[in-house]
């Protein structure tokens, strides 16, 4: 568990440039920097370490790059905007709408939920949705609002991929119905006929049911022995990818309590 400052997976972005001399000049100018770390600090937004890069002189041929290389700490999320190419520069944003809950101790934890990394992501901001990418995860302790399940701001989410009716359970259980949960999803074409021939079982199986029949079909005929090692892995492998669909891919683990009678 870090303690007030945590290394980051960097990320390039702009920086307003007002932010590195007390908003007092410099007002819609940017920076071109790296963001390597992120601090945490109680009833404020995320800060984060910077490395400025000097890239916004590269298209000037005569301009020194007199930033290149600098170091700036604590750098608030309202200071970032995203490394893109812009028809005009965004707007400033205001820190409720950048970062909805201030953090919550100086305790945390920063980590890559891997299979949320690869998703299109969409993010409100202020009413309206944006697409959006996801980055990392920080997580708090050792704070009455940051352990208050009531208070606590990570969601986690269940589904039930069940072959009809797939199930969505979040946790914890929202305290009112004026929730919306937006999701993607892949629709499927469905089978030709009525249907009565449908196998009873999920879809994600049925390659392997079909690698699995070609293998068996295979041992019963002595002109395909040769095909048999080829169709065995192949059937063992889309049992494997088909199978491991269904487990749990978050870390574990168990300790026994071993006590005296």
């Amino acid at each position: 568990m870090a303690y007030l400052q945590s290394n980051i997976p960097h990320f390039k972005c702009w920086v307003r440039k007002e932010y590195t001399h007390n908003h007092e000049k410099f007002h819609g100018e940017f920076i071109h920097a790296m963001a390597i770390a992120v601090t945490t600090m109680p009833t404020r937004c995320l800060s984060f370490q910077m490395i400025f890069t000097g890239a916004e002189t590269y298209d000037e041929e005569n301009e020194p790059n007199v930033h290149g290389g600098a170091m700036w700490a604590r750098m608030p999320i309202t200071a970032l905007c995203g490394d893109t190419p812009y028809d005009e520069w965004p707007e400033p944003m205001p820190v409720w709408a950048a970062q909805p809950w201030d953090c919550s101790s100086r305790d945390h934890s920063v980590y890559v939920l891997d299979r949320a990394t690869p998703c299109p992501w969409l993010a409100k901001i202020d009413g309206e949705m944006y697409p959006a990418k996801y980055m990392f995860t920080v997580d708090y302790t050792n704070n009455e609002i940051a352990d208050d399940p009531a208070q606590h701001k990570q969601i986690q989410v269940f589904v039930e991929r069940l072959r009809d009716a797939p199930k969505i359970n979040v946790w914890p259980v929202p305290d009112n119905d004026d929730y919306i949960f937006y999701y993607w999803r892949m629709r499927r074409i469905e089978d030709a006929g009525t249907g009565v021939n449908t196998a009873d079982m999920n879809f994600r199986f049925f390659p392997c049911l079909v690698a699995g029949l070609a293998y068996y079909i295979a041992m019963k005929e002595p002109e395909l022995m040769p095909r048999v090692p080829m169709l065995k892995d192949a059937y063992e492998e889309q049992f494997g990818l088909a199978a491991g669909e269904d487990r749990e891919k978050t870390s574990a683990r168990f300790v026994p309590r071993i006590g005296r009678a």
